[in-house]
């Protein structure tokens, strides 16, 4: 068993928690003329930008955020012929991960903040790889041949698909 706390794409560190960051003014206000864009929030009067920094909420934390886990198992064989001038090796994988973490695909868009992740994925992934090596050697000369084949086939079996979406947009079942 393995397990993974990170999230495709992201940088964010304790999901559990909420995050705040600063936000607000920035230097050189009081210099005649000078413009800072979407850099200070608005108090008291109209119109009338704040010169300090202000703490803001940044993210919704999820306390009951766990790791991924992923079930593995991998049987394979290797076997050699003619004193090992035929080689042979087989292998057969599966991996089940759930509890994987993802980016919620339903809720109320107007509410402000981006919801918090989720564990509610779980993916299947199995497949089979075979090789055959042969070689055999003429005097100084040596003549070999190798051969692979392999297959793998990746299963969504549960996501946060939203109620009433079309088939088509649903994420659970695709290969």
């Amino acid at each position: 068993m393995v397990g993974n706390d990170k999230f495709p794409g992201g940088t964010a560190r304790y999901l559990y928690l909420d995050e705040y960051s600063v936000a607000g003014a920035t230097t050189n206000w009081d210099k005649p003329g000078a413009t800072h864009p979407g850099s200070a929030y608005y108090f008291g009067q109209p119109n009338a930008p704040s010169k300090y920094e202000v703490m803001a909420h940044s993210r919704i934390g999820n306390p009951d955020i766990t790791w991924e886990t992923g079930l593995k198992a991998d049987i394979g064989i290797e076997t050699g012929f003619f004193k090992d001038k035929i080689k042979l090796t087989a292998d057969y994988f599966h991996e089940r991960r759930r509890d994987i973490l993802m980016d919620p695909r339903g809720g109320l868009t107007a509410y402000g903040e981006d919801y918090p992740k989720l564990n509610k994925g779980i993916v299947q992934n199995q497949g089979y790889e075979v090789e055959l090596d042969m070689h055999n050697k003429f005097g100084d000369f040596t003549l070999g041949l190798m051969a692979s084949i392999s297959h793998s086939e990746n299963k969504v079996i549960e996501a946060d698909d939203p109620p009433g979406i079309p088939d088509y947009q649903k994420l659970a079942g695709s290969v």
